[in-house]
């Protein structure tokens, strides 16, 4: 089964993720890592100027992503392309919805990281849509 199969999404998403699809050296999980703090503080930054941006869930995002990261190196080596791609996703302001453009611009990445939750078997990790 290839891996984007295993993904319980949408085809706008799949289209949207598939490329991300690949694994990060561990030598560069810490470069991600601050790449997600970095994004998260632009988003606080912009939720400031506008409220419409959804801030919880962004932090939401934020902690699974890094939850992700720090459980990377331990992960079977299909496992870490899923896991990278959530993380990916999360980090690319424009998905299937802008992030910064609208109340729902995060909806797609809950749905994205959701779902790589789920297919590892982190159901419990979850992310509560807001929509």
């Amino acid at each position: 089964m290839e891996l984007l199969d295993r993904l319980k999404l949408s085809e706008e998403i799949k289209g949207h993720i598939e490329p991300l699809i690949k694994s990060i050296p561990e030598s560069d999980l810490e470069k991600y890592a601050k790449a997600a703090d970095s994004y998260f503080n632009r988003i606080t930054i912009q939720h400031s100027r506008n409220a419409f941006v959804d801030l919880p869930l962004a932090q939401d995002l934020h902690r699974v992503a890094l939850f992700l990261l720090k459980k990377y190196p331990d992960l079977p080596p299909d496992d870490q392309k899923l896991a990278a791609a959530g993380i990916r996703y999360f980090l690319m302001s424009h998905g299937a919805e802008p992030d910064l453009a609208s109340v729902d611009g995060f909806e797609d990445d809950v749905e994205a990281m959701n779902a790589v939750l789920d297919t590892l078997g982190l159901a419990g990790m979850r992310i509560a849509s807001r929509v």
